[in-house]
C-alpha cells in the first residue's frame, strides 16, 4: 500500500497529470477517484494515515502550485477537499501536525484564489477547503482574519452545507 500510494503521488505531482484536464474526462476522474479511495481508506483502517502522512505536504503545495498554470485548477481544489475531508475527523493528530506548518501558506493561497476567481462553484469549493482544512482551532485563531471574509461567504451562500460549516467553523 505503501508503494502505491507512493507511486500515484509521485506521478501525478511531477507530471501534473490533472493540470489540463477538464474535471469531466474519463482520465482526470479516474486520477481523482484513485485519490479519492486512497484518502477514505484512512478513516476505515488507521494504519493508512502513517502511510498518507509523508506525502501530505506534497500533495497541498502541488495542489495550490500547480492549480495557478492549469487550465482547470477544479480538479486540484477537488483533490484537496478530498484530502481534507479524510483527515479532519478529529481523530488524526499526526496528520494535523503534518499540516499545521502549511496552514498559512495555504490559507493565503487560497484566499488569493477566491479573491480572482468568478466562477461561483470554485469560489464555494475554495470556501469549502478553507472551512475544512485540517487542523485544530487553537491552530487556527491566528489566522481568524483570514477566515472571516470566508466565512461570510459561506453564512450567505445559497447551498446548507456551506452555511452550515461557516457556522461551525
Amino acid at each position: 500500500a505503501h508503494a502505491d500510494a507512493t507511486h500515484l503521488v509521485a506521478n501525478t505531482t511531477k507530471n501534473e497529470v490533472l493540470k489540463d484536464y477538464p474535471v469531466a474526462t474519463r482520465r482526470s476522474f479516474s486520477i481523482l477517484r484513485l485519490f479519492k479511495i486512497v484518502f477514505q481508506s484512512v478513516a476505515v483502517f488507521s494504519d493508512n494515515e502513517e502511510i498518507l502522512r509523508p506525502h501530505l505536504q506534497t500533495i497541498t503545495v502541488t495542489c495550490l502550485r500547480s492549480a495557478t498554470h492549469a487550465s482547470s485548477p477544479s480538479n486540484y481544489f477537488y483533490l484537496l477537499r478530498s484530502l481534507f475531508r479524510s483527515i479532519s475527523g478529529g481523530k488524526f493528530e499526526l496528520s494535523y501536525k503534518e499540516v499545521l506548518p502549511l496552514l498559512p501558506t495555504t490559507l493565503n493561497g487560497l484566499n488569493r484564489y477566491h479573491a480572482a476567481t468568478d466562477d461561483h462553484i470554485i469560489r464555494n469549493t475554495i470556501v469549502e477547503l478553507c472551512l475544512t482544512i485540517p487542523a485544530r482551532l487553537s491552530s487556527l485563531l491566528p489566522h481568524l482574519p483570514l477566515l472571516m471574509r470566508l466565512m461570510i461567504h459561506a453564512l450567505s451562500s445559497h447551498g446548507a452545507d456551506l452555511v452550515n460549516l461557516g457556522l461551525r467553523t
